[in-house]
This record gives structure tokens, sequence and C-alpha cells, in this order.
């Protein structure tokens, strides 16, 4: 599932300035099929606002929590906790996904019962690959406080496919289902939270064609997460709609129709008996809206769950581009963003 190489001396010279610069605890979590994940934890709850939320960081493939994704969050004081995969730097184990699972929920666990985070203050987020330890643990709990999820993808097979000759596909999707079936579609299905993705718009490992941002899997998986969730908003004309406004980066500017859309679903939230939570899908707003409207409000979604960053797949994210996740508020503490 992935790849466990890099530098000793790099590692534990970001280990080091975890806990000397940082004041990072390591520890040690024990899963249920016998392995130990190594994490490490800042803990900035006195030092800010932000730190009374955890971020919770999923590394990607050949990532580790020494020198990975842990530096945006801690740059903007949340605090934050950190793991290796099994396989990875000082977790036991291989990394597979039932192993990484199981060492998901270990830590997930080890930040509520032994840190004292409440999920409803728990960010989860994940990088690349690591969108589906992500996803698997927003499935399990949730109740989390939202998902970020940087440069990843809606089904790994669909990025082995075209890597692969086609005389072999056959025999790829067979490997794939049978032994790594990381298919975030269904996972993000399962939770029912904000969700933000970042998309990196010249990311030459997620899209499917390189120099076509199109073929970005991220793209699929956004539309996929919004087809589910606003079944009739999102009809064939407005997926077709979606596709082609996200074959180009995203212009984020608010709309003059946004306020009149958010009205429109928080109107429908509580006329409809959700008590103005957003937290059950799908929600069926849009049966009896014309075209026109569907597509208005499309535009609008795709803009409150996506943003986009001028980079590769690699490049640090910079902390202007980690937010919390956008999540439709109630009729109580509305204000218009």
């Amino acid at each position: 599932m992935f790849s466990p190489i890099t530098s000793e001396p790099m590692l534990l010279q970001g280990r080091t300035k975890l806990i000397t610069e940082e004041r990072g605890k390591r520890n040690k979590v024990k899963t249920s099929d016998g392995n130990e994940i190594d994490t490490v934890f800042i803990d900035n709850r006195n030092k800010s606002t932000n730190g009374r939320t955890l971020v919770f960081c999923s590394e990607g493939n050949a990532g580790f929590y020494e020198i990975g994704i842990m530096s945006t969050p801690i740059e903007l004081q949340y605090s934050v906790l950190g793991w290796n995969h099994p396989g990875f730097a000082g977790s036991s184990g291989s990394p597979y996904p039932d192993q990484d699972q199981n060492a998901v929920d270990a830590v997930m666990q080890f930040a509520i019962t032994d840190l004292g985070f409440t999920p409803d203050n728990i960010i989860l987020y994940g990088w690349s690959i690591g969108g589906y330890s992500t996803l698997y643990a927003a499935s399990q709990y949730p109740d989390v406080k939202g998902v970020v999820l940087d440069a990843t993808f809606d089904d790994v097979l669909q990025l082995a496919i075209p890597r692969m000759p086609e005389s072999l596909s056959n025999i790829v999707k067979i490997a794939i289902r049978d032994y790594i079936n990381l298919n975030n579609t269904e996972l993000i299905s399962l939770y029912n939270g904000p969700v933000m993705l970042i998309r990196r718009t010249e990311d030459e490992i997620i899209c499917s064609e390189d120099n076509n941002l199109a073929t970005n899997r991220g793209n699929f998986l956004l539309i996929n997460m919004l087809k589910f969730r606003f079944p009739n908003i999102f009809k064939a004309d407005q997926e077709n709609l979606a596709k082609d406004i996200l074959g180009r980066p995203i212009e984020f500017m608010r709309d003059d129709s946004d306020e009149l859309c958010l009205s429109l679903l928080m109107s429908y939230l509580t006329d409809n008996g959700n008590n103005g939570t957003s937290r059950s899908y799908p929600i069926e707003i849009g049966a009896d809206y014309s075209s026109d409207q569907r597509d208005s409000m499309a535009k609008f979604l795709l803009r409150k769950h996506l943003q986009d960053f001028k980079s590769t797949h690699c490049t640090p994210l910079p902390a202007e581009y980690f937010k919390a996740p956008w999540e439709i508020p109630s009729d109580t503490d509305f204000v218009f963003t």
C-alpha cells in the first residue's frame, strides 16, 4: 500500500525538532492486531484558541510525521497529532489496508481517551494516499468536527489502470479490489460531516493524464460526494457542468447568487425537520428547481467544498490554505462568508 523509504537522519532531525521546538510528546499506541504505532502530539490547548481543536494528520505515500503535513496546522497553533503508518519508521507492522485501519482506530482512541479531545473537536487531515486513512477514520467517527483532504483521489484503481499496460488491466483490477481497495468514494458517502478538498492544479500524481486538470481524481471524489449529498441538485446536466468547471482552476470570488443559495439551503433544512443541521444526507433540496437554479446551486456547492492551490503534488501546504471545512450554518449562527 505504501513505500516506507526515506533517510533516517532526516527523520531523526525532524523528530528532534518536533520534540525540542514544539514540545511534542512521543507515544507508542498498540493496535488490535498487535502493532505498535509511533505517534507525536503537539499540545497547544493553553497557547491559542485554535489549540482547543486537534488536527489528526494522516501522511501520504512515503510520508512520515517527522517531515510531513503536521507543519501546516502547527504553524496555525492547532493541537496536532501525527502518526506513522504500519511499517513506517518507528511503527511496526506492514502497510496494508487492514493494518492501516486498525492503526487509525487505535490512534483515534488514544486521542479521545488519553489526550482528552472529544470527536467534535477533532479535524481529520489527510494528504494524498493518507486521504484513505482520513476517510476511514471519518466513517468510524462520524461526529468529528470536519475533514480536510489535500491532493487525494476517488479510487486508486482509476490511478493505477492508466499507468499500466492495457493488457494487464484485468489483473490490475483484481489485485486492487482484492488487496488494496482504496475506494474513497465509498468511504466519503459514510460520513455526513463537513469536508474541504484542496486540489493542486499542477498535480502530477493525482491526475490520470499529465497536465490535464480535468483528469485530477479529486474532481471525481468531489462530484461523487455532492451527487450523494444533493441528488436533486446534481442531475446529469449539473454533473457535466461540474466537470467542465473543474477542468480549469476554479474561481473562488463570491458570486451574486451565493447568499440566496445559502438562504435556500438553510430554509430547506429548517422546514424539513433538520433543525438547521446538514449532518443528515442526502438532502433532497432542488426537486422542483429549474435547470438554471440547479446550476447556480451546483456552482455554489463546488466553491464551498473546494479550494485550489497552484502547486505540484509534494509541495508543503501553506498555512493560508488550511481552513476548517465549511458547514451549512443554522439560522441562529448565520453569518454570510
